[in-house]
């Protein structure tokens, strides 16, 4: 058992000082979000060989966010053909029915306006 202050965080008992007697537990971090740069580089690096668990180590993200990038290949390509913005951390999901639920929104937050009961009891 390791003695540390209670106000200490957890990611602060885990530095280099502790590091070499805890080798093989990792600490969980948030999920980092990748930019469009940043995913067009994974996409780079597999073409040129790269290992999957080469690039997450390089990038300091996960491997299955490299593995969910590569499935996403062409959108990701097509996104950055079509100069989107390249901060942008999310693809844009456009679907054949956004007039619908453009239209279906507007009714919806004008009948809550007006008090109406729109949860169909």
């Amino acid at each position: 058992m390791i003695p540390f202050d209670c106000n200490q965080s957890v990611r602060d008992l885990f530095t280099d000082k502790f590091a070499k007697n805890f080798k093989g537990l990792k600490i969980m971090l948030k999920r980092k979000f990748l930019t469009l740069e940043e995913r067009m580089k994974i996409i780079k690096l597999s073409d040129k060989g790269k290992r999957q668990r080469w690039i997450a180590e390089e990038l300091k993200v996960g491997k299955t966010q490299i593995q969910s990038t590569l499935k996403h290949k062409l959108d990701i390509i097509k996104e950055y053909e079509n100069n989107v913005k390249s901060d942008s951390m999310r693809i844009c999901v456009s679907t054949i029915y956004n007039v619908v639920n453009d239209l279906c929104l507007k009714w919806f937050n004008n009948a809550t306006s007006r008090m109406i009961s729109v949860s169909g009891a």
